[in-house]
């Protein structure tokens, strides 16, 4: 159901939903930046980290403000369709990549290069 025929209760349940979806992919993703970055470099890779993450944001509500002054009923389902797009976009280029970590001789660690 698009988001612009939910009252606000039912809005509220979504936002819930990705707070929990957030959380699910942030922890673990922490905790393994944690474990295979040197102490020493830990600050520096969760910062970039930080800013890489949140510089999605300067992109997701541009977008959002425009879909919903361009067509407002039917925002969510462009902003859903728009981000579906662009997940297809990066799973179809990056599929073939190597793991490096699972190579033999792979560093146990990985140490930023800043």
């Amino acid at each position: 159901m698009p988001g612009d025929l939910l009252p606000l209760g039912g809005l509220m349940d979504f936002w819930l939903l990705a707070g929990v979806g957030q959380n699910w992919v942030n922890l673990p993703t922490e905790t393994l930046l944690a474990e295979r970055t040197e102490e020493a470099a830990q600050g520096r890779v969760y910062g970039a980290h930080f800013a890489w993450s949140h510089l999605w944001w300067a992109f997701a509500y541009p977008v959002a403000g425009l879909l919903g002054t361009q067509v407002p009923n039917r925002a969510f389902a462009w902003g859903g369709g728009l981000a579906l797009t662009l997940l297809a976009v990066i799973w179809f280029t990056h599929r073939g990549r190597l793991n490096l970590s699972e190579q033999p001789g792979a560093p146990d660690v990985i140490a930023p290069r800043l």
